[in-house]
């Protein structure tokens, strides 16, 4: 066969992806008073087996504009409705095509000699899981919308419970199986907290402003699971993150650090009941772990949750300043409350650069008041094992967006034959507030196919850049 008639007949074919939805929705409205609405879909998709293809996902709203009653005439309130909502949706996005299935995939590594030369061999790429079904997320929330001094200031408030159902994740089976581990439906999840926007605008001493602040709170756990969810691998030392009911979902995963061994006599005081050395490995500058379940002995039995990685708030701040052709935008945001692993040291990795504060703080036979263990490739005592020291506190203020810009009057521009001429600079990301020693506090998930398992672990994040523009907005 020539070489062209080989190459006609080698080549790859992506498999498709179909869906299927059909949607039904009913609004009932009566003198824009009592309003209600009524939605069921049904969605099928390729990705699951034909047994648990469908799924239909119902959601219902209601709402009651208070202000419209002949009964209700409250100063300063101009504007008052309550809402109520409760619906579910699908989500199938993070599977491929026949994870379901055991895809049989040949290849070169599966080369087989035989007295007829070299046979491709061909393997499953993963084990099957045909009970993958739909993934639903189910939220109720009740909300307020409120308007006071004719439409000055107004507030929208929303308390919510979202939970998720049959979550989408790695399935926990022994590694002794020997293939790549199935996505199955395993645990619910639930978020809950409360969402609130408060907007100010109108005009004092020439200047026009609308300023308007947002704050959410939001609390995340896993509500049920059978047994626990190993999540993303970190360097050489195991996994980082896990999953258990009772716990946020994600939760860093590793030993508790109860500071640095400054000599050998805290090493040789550090016993179990028999007498015998708890880490027997150590040296000074060493890494003092907690012996979290109590048998005198440093192991895998000791691990526990480190830190969470979700924020408690998320908060933002957006003000728009007008004054004679002149405007202001200002964009401030913030998170607090969440954790952030630090997993970019990696000492297996001995040639790459390392952050300088792993230096500066570590210990050293010199100076004793170093937070972080001393530096060494040669570690018996599993000091960069995952471990408390390296989780930090990621809350940051950030001022994301400022932006100075002037518009010409149109006097002006009526003799230039322009209808508009904007000048403006502008600057993205100009500084952030954190006590995060890495980068950037902004973590989110390192590690995009693994179904978010790495969210709050630094692996070396690459900060975003500081830009600086200047612009001309011109219409003739």
């Amino acid at each position: 066969m020539s070489d062209s008639a080989q190459a006609a007949t080698s080549g790859y074919r992506s498999p498709g992806v179909r869906m299927l939805s059909y949607f039904g929705r009913v609004n009932y409205n009566y003198q824009d008073k009592y309003m209600a609405t009524a939605i069921l879909r049904a969605d099928a998709s390729s990705k699951l087996i034909k047994e648990n293809r469908w799924k239909y996902f119902p959601s219902a709203s209601l709402g009651w504009n208070v202000t419209n009653e002949d009964f209700f005439d409250v100063y300063p309130i101009s504007y008052l409705k309550l809402r109520f909502g409760w619906g579910q949706n699908g989500n199938i996005g993070s599977l491929s095509p026949f994870e379901y299935a055991s895809v049989i995939q040949a290849g070169a590594v599966d080369s087989y000699y035989t007295d007829q030369g070299t046979l491709v061999g061909a393997a499953p790429v993963a084990t099957s899981n045909p009970n993958l079904v739909w993934e639903t997320v189910q939220q109720t929330n009740f909300g307020i919308d409120a308007r006071f001094f004719n439409d000055a200031l107004s507030l929208t408030t929303d308390l919510y419970w979202k939970k998720t159902i049959d979550l989408i994740t790695t399935m926990s089976i022994p590694e002794y199986i020997g293939n790549v581990k199935p996505a199955a439906n395993e645990g619910d999840v639930m978020n809950r907290g409360i969402e609130m926007e408060l907007r100010y605008k109108g005009k004092a001493f020439g200047i026009n402003y609308d300023i308007a602040a947002v704050a959410a709170y939001n609390h995340n756990e896993v509500t049920k699971l059978d047994g626990k969810l190993i999540g993303a691998n970190l360097g050489t030392t195991g996994w980082i993150t896990e999953a258990q009911q009772g716990q946020p979902i994600w939760y860093f995963y590793g030993y508790e650090a109860l500071g640095i061994f400054d000599s050998f006599d805290e090493i040789n005081a550090y016993v179990n009941e028999d007498g015998d050395l708890i880490q027997s490995s150590a040296i000074p500058g060493d890494v003092k772990f907690k012996d979290i379940n109590g048998d005198g002995v440093i192991d895998e039995n000791d691990k526990t949750m480190i830190g969470n990685p979700h924020p408690d708030w998320t908060l933002g701040l957006n003000v728009n300043l007008d004054y004679r052709g002149f405007d202001l935008k200002i964009f401030l945001q913030s998170s607090l409350g969440q954790d952030v692993y630090f997993g970019a040291y990696r000492t297996d990795l001995n040639n790459n650069n390392k952050p300088t504060f792993l230096y500066d703080n570590a210990w050293t036979p010199e100076d004793h008041s170093g937070e972080f263990p001393r530096y060494t490739v040669t570690d018996n005592n599993g000091n960069y094992s995952h471990n408390s020291l390296f989780v930090f506190d990621g809350s940051f203020v950030r001022l994301q967006n400022l932006e100075l810009g002037y518009s010409f009057s149109a006097p002006l521009l009526d003799k230039l034959h322009i209808s508009k001429l904007r000048l403006y600079v502008s600057g993205q990301n100009l500084f952030v507030i954190t006590k995060y020693p890495g980068a950037d506090p902004e973590v989110g998930n390192s590690n995009g196919g693994d179904f978010k398992s790495s969210v709050g672990v630094d692996r070396g994040l690459y900060p975003r850049a500081r830009v600086v523009s200047f612009g001309v907005n011109l219409s003739i």
